[in-house]
This record gives C-alpha cells, structure tokens and sequence, in this order.
C-alpha cells in the first residue's frame, strides 16, 4: 500500500506539472475565444482523447482487473448520476471562474491565488465529513503558502474583480478534490469522468450560443492551446488523478498537486523567456522542500484502546 500511495503522489506532482503549464495557455487561449467556448472545447478534446481508453478497456473488461482482490461498493444508477452532477457542477464553476478571471488578470498572481485550496480542502473534510488531517500536513500547508507568496507576490497583495473571480474558483476546485476523494472507490473511473466532462462541456456550450461569438481565425489561432489544455490539460491529468486519489488522502493531494503554480513559473522561464528573481527562486524551493517533506516516513500516533 506504500509503494502504492508513493507513486499516486508521483503521478499527482506529475498532474501539476501539466497543470502550471496550462496556464500558460489558458492565457494565450483567452485572448482569443471567450471563457464558455474555451471551456465547452476543452473538455470535448477530453472526451475524445478519453474515448479510445475507454472502448478499450471495457472490451478488455480491466475495471474489474483493477479491483480484483478488493471488496468494494460499486455504485451505479442514481447515485453514479448524482456523484457524477456533483462534480461536474464543482468542476464547471471553478474552470468558469478561472477562465474568466485569467482574461485580465496576471497568470503567476493567478496561479497563488488558485493554490489557495490547499488550505480549504482540509478545513472542508473536517467540516464536511469530519476528517482531521495530521500536524505534518498542516505545517506542509503553512510551508507551501510562504512559497507560493514568494514566488508569486512581490508588490503587495491586493485583488481585483478578476482575481475575486479566480478565488471564488478555489472553493469549487476544494470541492471537486473532496468529491472526487469520495466517489472515485465507488465508481468505474472512465465511465465517471466521460459524463462527467460531457456536463462541464455542454454546460459551457450552452451558455457559450447565447453570450460569445466565435470566428474561423480566433479558433485557428487556439487551436494549440486548445489542444495542450484538452488532451494533455483534461483527458490525461484527470485520469492521473481519479486513480491516484483512490491511494493519496485528499489534503496530500491538494498540496501536491499546488506544486502546479511552480510549473508554471518555471514554463514561463522556458516558454516565454520570462525571468525569475532570488526571491522567486527561493519559494520555488520551499515549495518542492514541502513536497520532500510530507512524503518523509514518519510514524502513526497510537490509539489509545
């Protein structure tokens, strides 16, 4: 179960990765299309990525392969459709308030303001389900905020409607990352996550007819961004993380994969030719120190009996 939960950590840091370069170009794509329309492609370039997957392992038959040895709950019928409105709605909302927000708004102050969550996943499992979380992980949390306001903030802090908007977007991805800590022992995985982005993308494109144009050139001049954040963006990091989820505790999973930020400092290095200062540098690597940190082998408190 260690080495299990050891390379679920690895590949979350890995849909970090994925995820601060991202930004990136969800900012270029927002110069171009609107946030619904944005959004409604993204998450149908994620379905169809995820189709071949798909057909292929139910003709294999692997969800049952996966959980062989294991007693666990399957849902289905309502409860799957309810887990999965669930998430799809938690989903939608912080990807709307995201995209919108990243229009105006700096990427790099974006991207801390986003991390935010890894202090309200905690606090909601304990108000939620009533889930404590360790000592190690709240200091990891406080460790991994200095970082991302070294490495993020250097005039001061303050926040426009845009940046409200992006902060209002961290309680929909907590959410997102508690339901999917919960649901995904108890539903098919592919299946989950195909209903799942068909809500979030028609959702989009539904208001997306009504609100936004869109233009032959615009979509032409997306079509990279649009394929990064769809394929690699959607359909490859959410099922990294439905699986990975099944072994990582959802607070170790929203400091992980807060690592995002860092990435996408670090792409604007190598993309954009940005450069970084000391000070940025240096929340860089309080950030990956966190990482180290929370993964060191440590010892279970004993129950009294």
């Amino acid at each position: 179960m260690k080495n299990k939960t050891f390379l679920a950590n690895c590949a979350l840091v890995l849909c970090a990765v994925i995820w601060g370069m991202n930004f990136i170009f969800q900012k270029q794509a927002s110069q171009h299309l609107g946030a619904f329309t944005f959004i409604s492609l993204r998450y149908y370039l994620g379905v169809l990525s995820l189709l071949p997957l798909f057909f292929y392992m139910r003709r294999r038959k692997a969800f049952a392969a996966l959980e062989a040895g294991e007693e666990v709950e399957r849902w289905h019928g309502r409860r799957f459709w309810l887990a999965t409105l669930g998430a799809s709605l938690a989903n939608w909302g912080g990807a709307v308030l995201v995209q919108i927000g990243l229009h105006v708004a700096d990427a790099t102050k974006a991207g801390f303001i986003e991390s935010a969550y890894i202090a309200l996943v905690p606090v909601l499992d304990l108000l939620l389900f009533r889930k404590k979380t360790s000592r190690r992980i709240w200091i990891g949390i406080a460790m991994a905020i200095v970082g991302l306001y070294l490495l993020c903030i250097s005039d001061g802090f303050s926040l426009d409607v845009n940046d409200a908007a992006i902060m209002a977007s961290t309680l929909c991805f907590a959410l997102h990352i508690l339901m999917w800590s919960r649901f995904s022992p108890h539903v098919d995985a592919l299946p989950f996550m195909v209903v799942e982005f068909l809500c979030t993308g028609t959702l989009s494109g539904l208001v997306a007819l009504f609100t936004e144009s869109l233009t032959l050139a615009d979509l032409t001049a997306a079509v990279a961004p649009l394929l990064f954040a769809g394929v690699l963006g959607v359909g490859v990091t959410y099922t990294i993380q439905i699986y990975a989820q099944r072994f990582t505790p959802a607070s170790v999973a929203a400091l992980l994969m807060s690592m995002e930020a860092v990435f996408s400092a670090v792409g604007g290095v190598i993309i954009l030719h940005e450069t970084l200062s000391v000070r940025e540098w240096v929340g860089c690597g309080i950030m990956l120190l966190t990482i180290f940190y929370v993964q060191l082998p440590h010892r279970e408190p004993v129950k009294a009996a």
